[in-house]
């Protein structure tokens, strides 16, 4: 029983994961500094997708579920790319604005254009 459910609530936890580090990344972002949250989250996003699959290899021989599973697990961690693929690095170098921020103006403020 645990050797089917063990392998399961790993390809549960992996995306999971992803996204408290990708929360984290954007709740302690700083506006001023250089930041490498990005580079951390589209990282950690593509390790774990290389770490899911083997629990998803050992699933898929003993659950017929796993690979929807698996599916739903690739697709949180695509998400979680696609976010990091949109914070940036400096907010002032990069001059962003809320356009190009798009929902990720809730955690990083945008730069103001001068006056």
């Amino acid at each position: 029983m645990v050797k089917k459910i063990l392998p399961l609530f790993f390809l549960c936890a992996i995306p999971l994961s992803a996204l408290a580090l990708t929360l984290y990344c954007l709740e302690t972002y700083d506006r001023v500094v250089h930041n490498d949250a990005s580079l951390f989250v589209c990282g950690y996003s593509i390790l774990a997708f290389f770490v899911s699959l083997p629990f998803w290899l050992v699933a898929k021989k003993t659950t017929r579920w796993a690979t929807a599973v698996w599916i739903v697990s690739t697709a949180v961690l695509a998400f979680v790319f696609y976010v990091g693929m949109k914070i940036p690095f400096c907010v002032v170098c990069d001059h962003v604005t809320a356009e190009d921020l798009g929902f990720l103006i809730h955690w990083i403020t945008p730069e103001t254009p001068p006056q």
